[in-house]
């Protein structure tokens, strides 16, 4: 109907609806040549229309109040489970570089959080985003430029302004969920201590590691890959010492390398045929894919290891590794769990969803008491590991959410992978493969990709390479039949920016 309507009319004489202009800029940002050539076949809205548009959005570092607008008038439509929500944050990194907006009359490059713009160079970018608990959507709701990394005072400051705003549009925050930056960890410490110093003037005492605004308990958790990669890293200069049923053991990286070397083949096919150098040679290992660390410490790594040690081709020793290695397997899937993963690896009940009555509860007090036991030791010195302590914190404030979610809320079951920040993370591949490949955008940029993000909903990452898996994934519809979403993880809002 476009093409019928404008063809015939003069180029400056043609106009556009806002439908149109909203296809039209998903086009340009997949890949502006594509788009130049379609608009010599085609009737198609001029670069300059499409800027102009996505400019008067007013998106802009800091509380967007349009954005919270229209949460409050998704949120009226909504049922009381599906705006359960949680509040996950993390940092992008930015190439430091000034640009003049002619438009708003202002450089952008500072530090700026919304509030003022401080006289530092901007070299990342700190992103809020809520997602679904019991429906699987999300939403970025905020973003900041910041020198290095957020101050705690400032991130603390974030967290509880965006938990306030969205409860008072209608959403119900429950949990935070973040990664091991040093500035997230003090952040939410802070605001655990402060919670702690209002129980103590009130003459109570506080039992969980949780923190609470205005009377509303947020429980906080940390991002299950991040933690993942955290004992690998960790392992491969330490030696682990841990007990399984009381027993003792010892871990080392030098039994896996000595997999890698000693992998038995026949007719040429390795037994272990996806483990390769860059799983285990420390040098070579990507250190920010969380496959490489999951596929280390998986079901098949640890049975194989363990098997060709009890046959005598691999050291004794090894059969210790063999056993973290089968354990962290069973812990990463008891916290990872969702449908796409339990239908193609059958038989790993930890894989699915989290109900009152599954073997998720055991399993993780077994956990706990081995996570206990665990240290790091290198040189005959006992090493303090943040992940190890972080993967205690996050099993316990889950099974407070698991408490609070069905006795209270009365869910039947929920997919544990909900909780981790692969949203976020997808979505700093779509800022960054805008058009085309730039892993490390400007503030100009990156504003720009957000606000057009944010119009046309381009949810999925098209950033290969990305450091976890795409999250815009369909459930079946002859799913189990329980509060597991069957849904696309898709946006929030129809339109978030009218």
């Amino acid at each position: 109907m476009l093409q019928f309507r404008e063809y015939k009319k003069d180029k400056m004489g043609r106009r556009f609806t806002k439908d149109e202009k909203v296809l039209a800029l998903s086009l340009y940002k997949r890949g502006p040549r594509a788009y130049r050539l379609l608009r010599k076949i085609f009737v198609l809205p001029s670069p300059i229309t499409l800027s102009r548009m996505v400019s008067r959005a007013g998106i802009k570092p800091g509380v967007n109040e349009n954005i919270f607008v229209q949460l409050k008038k998704r949120a009226r439509k909504m049922k009381p489970d599906d705006r359960l929500c949680t509040l996950i944050f993390d940092e992008m990194a930015l190439s430091p570089h000034f640009d003049y907006s002619k438009k708003r009359d202002d450089i952008v490059g500072f530090v700026n959080n919304g509030h003022e713009t401080r006289n530092q160079i901007a070299d990342h970018a700190l992103v809020f985003m809520i997602r679904g608990i019991s429906k699987n959507y999300k939403q970025p709701i905020c973003y900041t430029f910041c020198s290095g990394s957020t101050k705690k005072d400032d991130l603390a400051v974030l967290i509880k302004t965006l938990i306030r705003k969205l409860n008072s549009v209608g959403f119900n925050v429950l949990a935070t969920v973040c990664d091991q930056g040093t500035s997230n960890v003090s952040a939410i410490n802070s605001l655990i201590e402060q919670t702690k110093m209002e129980y103590v003037k009130k003459g109570e005492e506080m039992r969980n590691a949780t923190f609470e605004i205005d009377g509303n308990e947020i429980i906080p958790l940390y991002d299950v890959p991040h933690l993942l990669k955290g004992i690998r890293n960790n392992l491969l200069t330490k030696e682990l010492h841990f007990k399984i049923d009381g027993v003792e053991k010892v871990a080392k990286w030098d039994h896996i390398t000595q997999l890698y070397k000693n992998n038995p083949t026949y007719k040429g096919i390795k037994i272990i045929k996806k483990l390769t150098e860059n799983h285990c040679n420390p040098e070579k290992i990507p250190k920010m894919k969380v496959k490489f660390a999951s596929q280390i410490f998986s079901n098949t790594v640890g049975l194989n290891m363990g098997y060709l040690a009890d046959q005598g081709i691999l050291t004794k020793e090894c059969q210790d590794t063999a056993d973290l290695l089968l354990f962290m397997d069973e812990l990463f899937d008891s916290m990872n769990g969702s449908y796409r993963n339990s239908s193609k690896k059958s038989g790993k009940l930890l894989l699915l969803p989290l109900t009152p009555q599954s073997m998720h509860n055991q399993h993780w007090v077994k956990s706990k008491t081995v996570l206990k036991t665990m240290k790091f030791i290198s040189k005959g010195k006992v090493s303090v590991v943040p992940s190890v302590s972080n993967w205690l914190r996050t099993i316990e404030n889950m099974e407070l959410l698991r408490n609070k979610l069905f006795k209270i809320y009365e869910i039947k079951s929920i997919w544990c992978r909900h909780f981790n920040q692969d949203p976020l993370e997808n979505f700093f591949g779509s800022i960054r493969s805008h058009g085309y490949r730039n892993n490390n955008p400007t503030c100009a940029g990156f504003e720009a990709a957000y606000a057009s993000l944010l119009i046309n909903n381009l949810s999925s990452s098209y950033s290969p390479g990305s450091n976890c898996e795409d999250d815009s994934f369909k459930y079946k519809e002859k799913g189990p039949k329980n509060n597991c979403c069957p849904t696309v993880c898709n946006w929030l809002l129809p339109s978030a920016v009218t």
